[in-house]
């Protein structure tokens, strides 16, 4: 007797790549879910693992877009803001918030997708302003040869 296999396909994924974490985002689900670009594809992969819907994902996705722009990887920081965005106004829309903020999307909503649109770029300029400014302390402290540490928690 001839056994069946159970293909499971998964989005992006044609050679159905290992699940694992890349360098900014150690969780593989979450990683996988940092690099969709549409709203189609992210709606698709939260239906399946809705349980990736948290504002501790949401915060994952912003650090990693800070560490992607301080590496040079401006359009994987934009889009790991996409996708912290995407988790953020789903989470805060509550138990039907995936739904409903897809819908919204999709429909093109004008108000809604302005606003989305309006927080991403606002988003992303922050990380990018904040990268520079980080960036230019660490040369200014290697120029003053001193090590400096900085024990102020908000800069986190």
């Amino acid at each position: 007797g001839s056994k069946k296999n159970t293909v499971i396909e998964t989005i992006n994924d044609p050679q159905t790549e290992e699940l694992k974490g890349d360098e900014f985002v150690d969780d593989p689900l979450l990683a996988r879910f940092g690099r969709l670009k549409s709203f189609d594809a992210s709606f698709q992969f939260i239906s399946d693992h809705n349980s990736i819907v948290s504002q501790d994902n949401s915060d994952t996705l912003m650090i990693a877009a800070f560490h992607a722009q301080m590496g040079g990887k401006s359009n994987r920081a934009k889009n790991y803001v996409h996708q912290a965005l995407v988790l953020q106004y789903t989470t805060n829309l509550g138990r039907d918030g995936p739904g409903m903020f897809f819908k919204r999307m999709k429909d093109r909503n004008e108000a809604s997708v302005r606003m989305f649109a309006q927080d991403l770029e606002r988003t992303y300029e922050h990380i990018k302003m904040r990268s520079k400014v980080i960036a230019q302390k660490s040369v200014d402290s290697e120029k003053g040869g001193g090590s400096h540490i900085d024990l102020n928690p908000a800069d986190k």
